[in-house]
């Protein structure tokens, strides 16, 4: 079972079954789409078997981020082992309405602050959000890559 977090104004807490309604509806944000790439994730019963996939899986963990003191879901934060990198790959992801608000950058620091070892982060490269947080947090460029016939960027953050 993955670590819990509290920060100054979040939590993180790790994904669970319960949580098939908030995923239904940030996967299908415009952003998660653009950026990170469409799940096909329609229904509730879809979510929840996307959940489960990520519950099964050693090498994926999710966060379930909410401000302290509400119970709604705002957004994610992960950690996933990919088979190409020599790390974890640190993602994020908010519902429209939370993000520009420090969130993102205020939980992705609390699973950095954690870690051991290099993190890794990928991008599509037209997502300036997300390069501008990962070089807030001190993720400095690696290299640019083709992967699934995409254009990638890696990033790398170390302790």
């Amino acid at each position: 079972m993955p670590d819990t977090f509290l920060t100054g104004r979040l939590q993180l807490l790790p994904l669970c079954n319960n949580d098939e309604q908030f995923i239904l509806e940030l996967l299908n944000t415009d952003g998660f789409i653009r950026f990170i790439g469409d799940r096909n994730v329609r229904t509730l019963e879809e979510a929840s078997a996307y959940i489960t996939k990520i519950l099964e899986s050693t090498s994926v963990i999710y966060w379930v981020v909410r401000r302290i003191g509400d119970p709604r879901p705002i957004g994610v934060v992960t950690e996933i082992q990919r088979d190409y990198l020599p790390g974890p790959d640190i993602g994020f992801a908010f519902l429209d309405v939370h993000k520009g608000l420090g969130y993102a950058f205020e939980g992705a620091q609390a699973v950095l602050n954690r870690s051991k070892g290099p993190m890794y982060a990928i991008i599509n490269p037209v997502n300036e959000r997300s390069k501008n947080l990962l070089l807030k947090l001190g993720f400095g460029f690696l290299e640019e890559r083709m992967r699934d016939d995409e254009l990638i960027h890696i990033y790398i953050w170390e302790r």
